[in-house]
């Protein structure tokens, strides 16, 4: 029995699992932890159809070339994952700030932050308070996408103010945590008069709306 028909069906299989996985990272950023493995499982059955009608000197120049590659370019991957996960000015802000609510937020009160990707650090030192997105915008927007439209857009400072009375009554929340590149968004709010900012660093700042 020929195997032609076996190979064809693995290659639509993991190539159309591979298609599906891109599509669903369109609509929620958290998928991206499956789409690579079926990428590289479609692409590794690709390169075995190929890699058996290649000549057997071939392939040994491709092997050592392929070793070559891997082991430079691993090298470089981690000493630059090294070097990046050092402590930064960024991160210590962020562990000073979430100290800071921590300490001064109220229990169950729930602090509005300008980006999702905020959530991680400030629970881990804040985990008794609540927040307005954590992990994947995609839960707010599926609990409310009006509501996650409006928090979209102010945070990019698209809206007209006043931005503390839309985080006070629609968000229910009196404590706002920014980083400093939400530039738009903090042009706007630091001129509002009962936002005070009661945390202040280089990378990131916490208000309080009176």
């Amino acid at each position: 029995m020929s195997l032609a028909p076996k190979i064809q069906l693995e290659r639509l299989f993991l190539g159309g699992l591979t298609c599906l996985h891109l599509i669903l990272i369109f609509r929620a950023r958290r998928f991206i932890e499956y789409g690579p493995p079926f990428a590289i499982l479609f692409l590794s059955v690709l390169h075995r159809d190929l890699w058996v009608r290649i000549q057997q000197s071939w392939r040994s120049m491709i092997t050592t070339l392929s070793f070559a590659i891997a082991f430079i370019g691993g090298g470089i991957y981690v000493t630059d994952f090294a070097l990046s996960n050092q402590s930064d000015d960024t991160y210590r802000c962020y562990l000073k700030a979430g100290s800071w609510i921590q300490r001064h937020v109220p229990e169950g009160q729930i602090v509005f932050t300008t980006d999702w990707d905020d959530f991680p650090i400030l629970y881990m030192q804040a985990p008794k308070v609540r927040y307005v997105v954590g992990l994947d915008p995609r839960f707010l927007f599926e609990y409310d996408p009006k509501l996650y439209e409006l928090y979209r857009d102010m945070t990019q400072g698209k809206l007209e103010g006043p931005y503390a009375k839309i985080i006070s009554e629609i968000f229910e929340s009196n404590y706002v945590f920014t980083d400093t590149f939400h530039r738009d968004f903090l042009e706007k709010f630091d001129e509002e008069p009962v936002a005070y900012r009661v945390f202040n660093e280089q990378r990131c700042r916490i208000y309080q709306i009176q």
